[in-house]
């Protein structure tokens, strides 16, 4: 048999003749842990550490993500169409990378008579009011979450979150007032914010009576362009029950004055002038008020002497044959009083309950 076995190299010493596996093993170890190393050096080179802050709450992450999309989906974060997100998702990740997302919330925009609800991460009325393409004029009153704001203020953040914003656009009408009668009118060419007639005139500073008739009504939405007309009632004064009452009245008659005041006539009362006396500026109307009364008194009836011619007697003396007595009559007298005051008596009734009886005197003749 032939010995195959290997035989050192010559020119090696006799004890390093069988150390190349022990070689092998070393440098294969070598390797394995420079691998090592590489893959650690290569997993920390991808870790980032990275801001997430939503609506202003931030957290400080560690993350192999690649694009700010990726780090969202590992931290489960789901977005709405309208949230904002910067940098973008696709951006990528850099260390030290700040990643802001500004959720989305509805706020009620109201325009004059039309609203929609817009969703928007916006935090200023100016900045949403910018991304819908309003402009704001002079003149525009702006109310945001109810409270009126100045328009130098649009771009200034509030102390809580905008729910609702409301625009009131300046728009032209004219008013045309009618006084009294017989006077010219009066037009006047106005623009207002306001959103219904009412709230117009009294923000132009037109005064309205309660009796005034105002067309369209007050309650009506303030359109450009419309025409408003103001029929001015009319200043009357009625004395009534010792007091003077200061109204106004819409035209028509004393009838329609004393119903406006609620002054009720009873029984005998009238009116100066009369209740069908068309109205003026300035009328005067006096109402009377008229009590009677019915008194009932008895009144004596004086008798009367009759004297008769008797033969003279002896000592001439006047002798009474019948002693007189004064009858009675009933008296029902009606007494009209005006305002308190008498102004006549009159006897409507008398009955003679009982009559006289005469006195009856005879004396001599002479």
């Amino acid at each position: 048999m032939t010995n195959t076995a290997p035989t050192p190299p010559p020119d090696l010493p006799p004890n390093r003749a069988y150390s190349a596996p022990r070689a092998w093993l070393l440098s294969g170890l070598g390797l394995a842990l420079l691998g090592a190393i590489l893959i650690v050096l290569y997993v920390t080179s991808q870790t980032r550490t990275v801001t997430l802050a939503i609506d202003g709450v931030a957290q400080s992450l560690q993350t192999r993500a690649f694009t700010v999309g990726d780090l969202l989906n590992q931290q489960n974060i789901t977005l709405n169409p309208a949230d904002r997100v910067t940098p973008p998702v696709e951006t990528g990740l850099q260390e030290g990378e700040i990643i802001r997302i500004e959720r989305a919330h509805p706020i009620l925009i109201q325009i004059d008579d039309l609203s929609t609800i817009l969703e928007t991460p916006l935090n200023t009325s100016g900045e949403i009011l910018l991304s819908m393409g309003v402009d704001v004029k002079d003149g525009d009153r702006i109310f945001v979450n109810g409270s009126e704001i100045d328009s130098t203020h649009l771009m200034e953040r509030g102390g809580e979150p905008i729910r609702q914003i409301t625009i009131q656009n300046t728009r032209p009408f004219s008013v045309v007032i009618a006084s009294a009668v017989g006077e010219a009118e009066e037009r006047m060419a106005l623009q207002s914010s306001a959103r219904t007639v009412g709230a117009a005139l009294y923000e132009s500073g037109i005064e309205l009576y309660l009796a005034d008739a105002v067309t369209p009504e007050l309650g009506t939405s303030l359109a450009a362009g419309l025409d408003v007309h103001i029929q001015r009632a009319l200043p009357i004064t009625i004395t009534v029950d010792g007091n003077n009452v200061t109204t106004r009245v819409l035209g028509g008659t004393t009838a329609d004055a004393l119903s406006a005041a609620s002054v009720i006539l009873m029984g005998l009362d009238y009116v100066i002038p009369d209740l069908t006396t068309p109205l003026g500026p300035d009328t005067a109307i006096r109402v009377i008020r008229v009590k009677e009364n019915l008194i009932t008194e008895t009144q004596p009836i004086p008798f009367e002497t009759i004297y008769q011619d008797i033969a003279a007697s002896d000592d001439g003396d006047i002798r009474v044959l019948q002693e007189g007595h004064n009858g009675i009559e009933q008296v029902v007298t009606r007494i009209r009083l005006e305002d308190g005051v008498e102004i006549n008596r009159t006897v409507i009734r008398q009955m003679l309950l009982v009559p006289p009886q005469p006195q009856i005197l005879a004396s001599a003749p002479q």
